[in-house]
């Protein structure tokens, strides 16, 4: 057989890349071109929840295939009904129905449209910092552009800064449709709300006949067995899943109640091709796997001890520790590319998180050695990256210095001839 290379490559738009090829991954580890074996602290971004080649996800996907990986449009098959069942483990009530789609941009996407469909307010709230993926409803407000041409019409997007509710009061009026919040900000450094917040945005939108759209996309089964916004004791009228329930394939959740459901005017379409076979075999795998109490308890120690070590260090180079479950952003005085390569070199794969600090976002299945690994591995670059101690001279006599090393007692200073 003759193989016919082409004469010239193509390149990618809007492609970073960290000079790292990766080749495989076996559960929370991943190994380059030269086999070196690092730790992945960064989930695929968050998605990969059981890590890498899990044997559950393997099986799933060997026995998909092995039958059929995808189905003429319109006809059923019993492994939809298996991944809405797992899904009705998680999603609380009051939500009744789901839409399937092929990313967590998708998903939002559709609430927004969702929203403009069914209310004729003019205004969304969305918060300052927030990410709602690359879609275009979800870009605009991220980044507090007007929204036009959504379900016919346009919505202005309204800013508020995230966690404070009395700036979310004092824009929540009968001019609001929804308001879209993440119960935690993940992409922007892992920004934990106060308690109680995501309550009070719940109160205020009910006192408000606004809509509450939560954004558990990067969030979901990462709190323990349930999304962050139900652990809160919050119902909100229209939640958004992403990837990591199916383990990194494409895969999006949209879940409303039944009177969102009767009234949204969106397109009414067979959606098979956002679920495939193939994904739902192993979205139902995920959920299934990351609900079992074995590997929730496991999850729930190892963060906690990853936390706790991590505050414990109390070096004066780490400025903030903030974090939920396993996502955990650590604020240093190293900028992030300087400590996200000192990382690398010494076999962990971690996020940046902004201009000093970097994000873990670990899989459910990280244990207790590895988190004690990376706080040590953290712990020695701060201080190999301290300052060397500075020696001042001081004149003590003609031809004589003295060597000050700080905090020396002055007995033990020593006398030097010149």
């Amino acid at each position: 057989m003759t193989v016919v290379l082409p004469d010239r490559w193509l390149n990618e738009l809007s492609r970073t890349s960290r000079d790292l090829r990766l080749i495989r991954g076996d559960g929370a580890y991943v190994w380059d071109d030269e086999e070196r074996q690092y730790l992945d602290l960064t989930s695929s971004g968050g998605t990969t929840l059981l890590g890498h080649n899990h044997p559950r996800i393997a099986e799933a996907i060997s026995g998909q295939l092995s039958a059929f990986s995808g189905v003429p449009p319109g006809f059923d098959y019993d492994l939809r009904e298996e991944l809405l069942e797992a899904l009705s483990f998680i999603i609380p009530v009051p939500l009744t129905h789901v839409s399937f789609t092929t990313s967590g941009s998708a998903a939002v996407d559709l609430a927004i449209t969702m929203v403009a469909s069914v209310s004729q307010r003019p205004r969304l709230i969305a918060m300052q910092r927030s990410d709602h993926g690359s879609g275009i409803a979800g870009r605009a407000a991220s980044g507090g552009r007007r929204l036009g041409d959504i379900a016919g019409r346009s919505l202005e997007v309204i800013r508020v800064p995230f966690d404070d509710i009395d700036a979310l009061s004092a824009q929540l009026d009968h001019r609001v449709a929804a308001v879209l919040v993440e119960p935690i900000q993940v992409e922007s450094g892992i920004r934990v709300p106060g308690e109680g917040y995501l309550a009070s945005v719940a109160e205020l939108c009910r006192r408000a006949g606004a809509l509450l759209v939560v954004d558990e996309v990067r969030t979901a089964l990462r709190m323990g067995p349930a999304l962050a916004s139900a652990a809160a004791g919050v119902s909100a009228d229209i939640v958004c899943l992403g990837p990591s329930l199916a383990n990194g394939l494409p895969f999006g959740v949209t879940a409303v109640g039944p009177s969102i459901s009767r009234r949204a005017r969106v397109a009414r379409r067979d959606n098979d091709e956002a679920c495939p076979p193939l994904v739902c075999a192993v979205a139902n795998a995920t959920i299934r796997t990351a609900l079992g109490p074995t590997l929730s308890a496991l999850a729930k120690l190892t963060s906690e001890r990853l936390q706790g070590r991590l505050r414990a260090l109390r070096l004066g180079e780490i400025r903030e520790v903030r974090g939920s479950g396993a996502m955990v952003a650590v604020e240093t005085s190293l900028n992030a590319p300087t400590l996200l390569r000192r990382l690398e070199q010494r076999g962990i794969l971690a996020l940046p998180g902004g201009t000093g600090s970097v994000r873990i976002l670990a899989p459910l299945i990280l244990e207790r050695r590895e988190a004690d690994g990376v706080v040590e591995a953290l712990a020695a670059i701060v201080l190999a990256n301290r300052p060397p101690r500075r020696r001042s001279v001081g004149v003590r006599a003609p031809g004589e210095v003295e060597v000050v090393l700080p905090g020396m007692p002055v007995r033990h200073r020593p006398k030097v001839a010149l």
